[in-house]
């Protein structure tokens, strides 16, 4: 309210004024400027004036003058002279202090000459009242942050700055007219984020900030193998105290739901039950305990176990016995999986299987391979199945299964004394069967075992007959092995596949045959013993002369003696003795004596 003094002071200048504008008999009836605000610019060194320009109705506009003075006790003077109507900002610059008063008054012609007064108004240094956030929370579709607070009530409130608040930073980020603020942008997730808000009149004076408020950042660690994520957030700053904490779920959407309700002291919470392939989006939602209606929403995550990536091959392409002692396992597996290992399952048969072995996922090959040394396994008396399983990162099972295989396991059978007959069992299992048997026969001698090929059978049989098996048994009887070859056309392997059996042997009582006679220039060069089914390692024979002195030990039965002594001499021709230990390849042994005739 302008005091009786001022008020005097004033209409003695405007009645002065007035009296000097010659043919001036009353004052106009125009409206007057409406002068809305005198601020402080340029660092307080000018004063800036706002006004709402006259209503001229009948367009004889003159000027405006503008009025000022230093102080409440100082008289008004003409600052200056305005001739454009539509007008409204005036500077009054290097004013000095800060108490300066102003008016306005507009002159006209309607009606004579016209005086039309503004009201006085000083210099506006008070800021409004204080303003506080309610909330700072985050959009859980957008990310996005928005601050909400309650409209200041003060007058001259023209907006509100928007400040990040970093440490004991403040950042302007913004300014609005509303009450309320959206920032985009942010990454609420990974941080923290703080904010502020200042009012500020219309001379942009801005009010002190209160305490910051920041936003609840939610986190999770997620166990895939036990289906459980710990959810653990921020507390809500800003509040006097936080009432507590809802925990907001969409389970496969099913929608958001609260599924439990924490005191505002507890910042963390357990999901259970996750599975594979399921997506839970979760946020969490505190509460103010000062006004129940006011709530701060996290940011949200989607929680995902995703489904296990299996191979899409698990193939058992071969089950052999190799050097008739172990079982070698042969599987492909492309390297596309998120798996951890292999299981390797053996039984005798395809119901009761048990865990032999487990072999790790390599993701930078297809072609795997184990030996099954186990000494358990006796690979010439049991049929033994074999199978893969393909457990996850998890350590379980994850359905995936191998194709079941098992080992060949020969026998011999004599049907004559010139005739044996191979029996064994089925391959099976492979992705395009069984095309043919081969049956291999052989002999073990100088250590080591003399193999050919001895006939074939077809994919349907199991048996195959042997009429003429070979009079040399070598030291542990005639032997023979199957071979199973597997139909050309599977996609998955790049050659055929091959499964041997174990050895089978077909072993008789031993027959020796010792020459009465030889005669080293003649048709016998050396006496040599014939036999059959004779072990010739573990079989020995020493010659004596007639006196019973030791000539020579024949080990290698087949090389026989010369007639010389062990010095390399000829031995006097006559009548000698042997004694031959014999074992058989049934393991049977036997000893020998005789005589025989050194001619020369």
């Amino acid at each position: 309210m302008i005091s009786l003094k001022l008020w005097l002071n004033k209409t003695i200048q405007v009645l002065f004024l007035t009296l000097l504008l010659a043919g001036c008999q009353h004052v106009s009836a125009e409206t007057g400027p409406n002068l809305r605000r005198a601020c402080l610019t340029n660092n307080g060194k000018d004063a800036i004036l706002y006004w709402i320009p006259s209503a001229n109705s009948c367009g004889s506009f003159r000027s405006y003058h503008i009025y000022g003075r230093p102080n409440s006790s100082s008289p008004f003077q003409l600052k200056d002279s305005v001739s454009v109507q539509t007008q409204s900002v005036f500077t009054d610059p290097n004013i000095g202090v800060t108490s300066w008063e102003y008016f306005i008054i507009t002159h006209n012609d309607c009606n004579g000459d016209s005086i039309v007064s503004s009201d006085t108004i000083p210099i506006d240094l008070t800021p409004p009242s204080v303003s506080s956030l309610d909330s700072v929370s985050v959009d859980i579709n957008t990310g996005s942050v928005i601050l909400g607070w309650t409209s200041n009530k003060t007058p001259d409130v023209s907006g509100y700055f928007v400040f990040r608040v970093t440490g004991s930073q403040n950042q302007l980020w913004g300014s609005t007219q509303n009450s309320f603020f959206l920032i985009a942008g942010t990454v609420p997730q990974d941080s923290v984020y703080s904010y502020n808000i200042s009012s500020y009149d219309s001379c942009g004076l801005a009010a002190a900030s209160l305490l910051a408020h920041s936003t609840i950042k939610l986190s999770y660690l997620l166990n895939e193998c036990t289906g459980e994520a710990v959810l653990s957030w921020t507390g809500y700053a800003g509040w006097n105290s936080v009432k507590g904490y809802d925990i907001v779920v969409d389970n496969n959407g099913s929608g958001f739901q609260i599924i439990a309700s924490v005191d505002g002291n507890t910042l963390s919470y357990t999901l259970s039950g996750i599975k594979p392939g399921d997506v839970i989006k979760c946020f969490v939602r505190g509460w103010s305990a000062d006004n129940g209606a006011i709530s701060s929403s996290s940011n949200k995550h989607d929680i995902m176990i995703p489904l296990v990536k299996l191979p899409k091959v698990n193939y058992l392409s071969a089950v052999s016995v190799a050097n008739n002692s172990f079982v070698t396992l042969r599987w492909i597996s492309d390297m596309k999986g998120e798996i951890s290992t292999f299981r390797i399952l053996r039984g005798l048969d395809t119901f009761q299987m048990d865990e032999i072995a487990s072999i790790p996922f390599d993701a930078t090959k297809t072609e795997y391979s184990y030996d099954d040394k186990d000494p358990k396994v006796k690979v010439g008396d049991k049929i033994y199945n074999y199978k893969i399983l393909v457990y996850d990162n998890c350590d379980n099972f994850s359905g995936s299964m191998s194709n079941i295989s098992n080992t060949i396991k020969d026998s011999v059978i004599q049907l004559t004394t010139d005739a044996n007959m191979l029996v064994w069992n089925q391959y099976n299992f492979w992705n395009q069967g069984v095309g043919f048997y081969y049956i291999y026969r052989g002999v073990f001698l100088d250590g080591k075992y003399n193999w050919a090929i001895a006939g074939s059978a077809k994919a349907t049989e199991t048996s195959w007959i042997d009429i003429s098996p070979p009079s040399e048994a070598g030291n542990t009887g005639v032997c023979y092995y199957v071979e199973a070859f597997e139909n050309p056309g599977n996609p998955l392997t790049a050659s055929i596949e091959t499964s041997k059996s174990n050895y089978s042997y077909e072993i008789k009582e031993f027959t020796f045959f010792f020459p009465n006679a030889f005669n080293p220039f003649g048709i016998n060069r050396k006496w040599v013993p014939k036999a059959s089914y004779v072990n010739y390692d573990l079989s020995t024979i020493t010659i004596y002369d007639r006196w019973g002195q030791r000539v020579k030990t024949i080990t290698d039965l087949h090389d026989g003696w010369d007639g010389k002594d062990s010095r390399g001499d000829w031995m006097e021709p006559g009548l000698y003795i042997f004694t031959a230990s014999i074992t058989g390849v049934n393991k049977r042994k036997q000893t020998f004596e005789g005589k025989f005739i050194f001619l020369r």
